[in-house]
C-alpha cells in the first residue's frame, strides 16, 4: 500500500504539467502534502532517516528506488520545516579559517 504522503508528493510533483484549469486543484494537493509532512511526528521522521541509511524498513523489507526517492523528499521537507539549517539532511558545514583572513599566496618557484 502506498502511503498517503507519497500520493500527495507524486501529485504535487506533476502539478506543473497540468493545464491552467487544474492548477488550483494541484496547488491544494501540494499544500495538503506539505501539511501532512508538517504534521508527521519526529519518531516517524527518524524511522525514515534510519530506513534511508540502511536501505531497509524497520520490518526488514528493502526500500525500492521509488520508496527511497519519496522518503528522501519527505525527510528533506520535514527537516526544512522543523530543524535548524545545521541539523538538516545534506547540510555541509563550510566552516571558517582560523584568523580573520587567508594566508598570503606564495608563488611557486620551478627549478
Amino acid at each position: 500500500m502506498v502511503p498517503t504522503w507519497a500520493v500527495y508528493w507524486w501529485v504535487s510533483l506533476r502539478a506543473s504539467l497540468l493545464p491552467d484549469c487544474f492548477q488550483s486543484e494541484a496547488d491544494a494537493l501540494s499544500k495538503n502534502y506539505e501539511e501532512a509532512i508538517k504534521a508527521m511526528p519526529a519518531e516517524l521522521y527518524q524511522r525514515m532517516v534510519d530506513a534511508l541509511s540502511v536501505g531497509k524498513w524497520p520490518d526488514g523489507r528493502e526500500l525500492t528506488n521509488a520508496q527511497r526517492e519519496q522518503t528522501m523528499d519527505a525527510v528533506i521537507l520535514w527537516g526544512k520545516l522543523h530543524l535548524p539549517e545545521d541539523q538538516r539532511i545534506g547540510f555541509i558545514d563550510k566552516g571558517s579559517k582560523a584568523g580573520s583572513s587567508c594566508d598570503d599566496p606564495v608563488p611557486l618557484k620551478w627549478q
